[in-house]
């Protein structure tokens, strides 16, 4: 007579590797009933997607892979059956972290720069790496050069690029080629059993300092303007002088006093190791001396 329920012989929980292979086995399920045969034959069940339970060994095994990053832990629901009595228990099954994903920068490439004659130990940028893994050593990343250098150096923890000497912007460039960029690889590595690293590309141009002001050739213009100066007329040019270092600053001439009745527009012209800026001021207002006889203009390069 099937008079007695199975019974769990306990609670039961335990823990797998996330790369536990498909068919490992997890944990044994075992399950008692006082009745005698056939009334005592136990049948196991389980419903999920990532494990299987044997009916008869009630041995809990692997079904599809598992992620760690994706989902850390299940709790099984375990059906036991008499064919008269149902029994069930939950099973709680962690998953252990495995260090199987490597540290990831935030970008493809970094590029920065740095002006010259700044100190060493200048900041310079920051290059970021995060790793997938959840927690612990296989998700703490720090960094260091791919080879060593005598110019630059990586802070292991922060990921901050700083200089190692004093750079003088080198007024020479070759096609494909100056002596004013510098190629690194930093890499990012994780500090699990088997460490996991990664790569990254990061270019450094030295740009020159702005140590040449504009020059104008007077301190003070006095111009007159005939009242019957037509709209768009140039009333006056005006100069001024830089040391040219290969590359424009981009130097621009303004009217602080933000007047409507005059427009500056601009060119450049380069000899030798100078260049000069052509500013032109043009009239943008029909004159009437009714209204004023004398304006005085600040200009600023």
């Amino acid at each position: 007579m099937n008079d007695n329920p199975p019974k769990f012989s306990g609670l039961f929980s335990t823990g797998i590797p996330e790369n536990a292979p498909i068919g490992q086995s997890v944990i044994r399920i075992t399950c008692t009933d006082q009745d005698i045969q056939p009334n005592n034959i136990i049948t196991y069940s389980i419903n999920s997607n990532e494990f299987e339970i044997g009916r008869s060994s009630g041995e809990i095994t692997v079904k599809h892979h598992l992620d760690r990053e994706l989902k850390d832990s299940y709790t099984l629901r375990v059906y036991a059956n008499d064919g008269s009595f149902q029994a069930e228990t939950d099973v709680v099954i962690d998953i252990l972290d495995v260090n199987d994903n490597a540290p990831s920068f935030t970008q493809g490439s970094y590029t920065f720069s740095l002006v010259e004659q700044e100190p060493s130990g200048t900041y310079i940028g920051n290059i970021h790496a995060t790793d997938r893994d959840i927690s612990g050593p296989n998700s703490v990343v720090y960094y260091r050069l791919g080879e060593a250098s005598e110019f630059f150096k990586v802070d292991a923890q922060t990921g901050n690029v700083t200089s190692r000497m004093v750079f003088t912007y080198r007024n020479v460039t070759f096609v494909g080629f100056s002596e004013n960029i510098y190629h690194i690889n930093i890499l990012a590595i994780d500090q699990g059993d088997s460490p996991l690293q990664n790569k990254v590309p990061v270019t450094i141009e030295i740009k020159p300092a702005n140590k040449h002001p504009p020059q104008f050739d007077q301190p003070e213009y006095s111009v007159p303007v005939a009242e019957d100066a037509v709209i768009g007329q140039t009333i006056f040019q005006l100069n001024a002088r830089l040391v040219m270092l290969m590359k424009c600053f981009g130097n621009k001439l303004k009217n602080m006093g933000k007047s409507d009745i005059f427009r500056i527009s601009h060119y450049k012209k380069s000899v030798f190791c100078y260049f000069s800026v052509i500013w032109t001021l043009v009239l943008m207002l029909k004159l009437n001396t009714t209204s004023w006889m004398v304006m005085e203009l600040l200009i600023s390069a």
